[in-house]
């Protein structure tokens, strides 16, 4: 019962995709299919990085992915809070970079550094932005 009721939802995920209903398909693919992880790509290769950042933050995915996709949604006052609030810059920085978003990496790094630079952690802060050339 439980493999037709999941070949149905997938039939549904195919249906709502192919309609571009990028919302609802997401919806059916991390509720009833349980695939969060899946949604959050599908969404984020369609572009829709504010509402894969929701997604993300919702269900307390890694918090380095959510600040990425906040920052890949243009909000990055969000996605610094976030990053401060769960001590995600590090991670931040570093999937950035791994996917080559370098200047992006930058800026975040620059605004880590800032902000220990400003809780008097010089040397934390130098660390921080030392790679960064502009800095």
């Amino acid at each position: 019962m439980y493999e037709r009721l999941r070949a149905l939802y997938q039939r549904a995920f195919d249906a709502l995709d192919a309609q571009g209903l990028r919302r609802e398909a997401a919806y059916v693919l991390a509720e009833l299919l349980g695939k969060v992880i899946e949604a959050v790509d599908y969404l984020e290769r369609h572009g829709e990085y504010a509402l894969a950042a929701e997604l993300a933050e919702s269900k307390k995915l890694d918090p380095g992915l959510v600040v990425t996709l906040w920052i890949r949604a243009g909000d990055e006052e969000r996605a610094v809070a976030l990053a401060v609030v769960r001590e995600a810059f590090a991670v931040a920085v570093e999937q950035l970079e791994r996917r080559g978003e370098h200047e992006v990496a930058d800026g975040l790094r620059l605004r880590w550094a800032w902000r220990e630079q400003r809780a008097g952690r010089t040397v934390a802060a130098v660390d921080v932005a030392w790679t960064v050339e502009a800095a």
